[in-house]
């Protein structure tokens, strides 16, 4: 074998050694895409959950604010008739 055979076969070597290490890399860092985007559907309907079950509150509250505040005129109301009539 020649010195350029013997040069060529070491390049060979080293390029094989390189795919090896690049290739590991890749199959350790991947991940199954099927059951993470699964996950993240999990995820999603949970925080969706939340926000709807919040968004009921808040409507709640909106109402309960509306309602007090229609008290609270009526009371103004009555209690400014009251006035008027006390002064008359």
């Amino acid at each position: 074998m020649t010195h350029v055979g013997k040069i060529l076969v070491l390049v060979i070597m080293a390029f094989s050694l390189v795919f090896l290490g690049t290739s590991t890399v890749v199959f350790v860092t991947s991940r199954n895409w099927k059951t993470a985007t699964e996950q993240q559907k999990q995820e999603v309907a949970k925080v969706k959950k939340k926000f709807d079950e919040a968004q009921a509150v808040a409507d709640a509250a909106k109402n309960e604010l509306a309602a007090a505040q229609a008290n609270a005129q009526a009371a103004t109301k009555a209690l400014e008739n009251r006035i008027k009539t006390l002064e008359d």
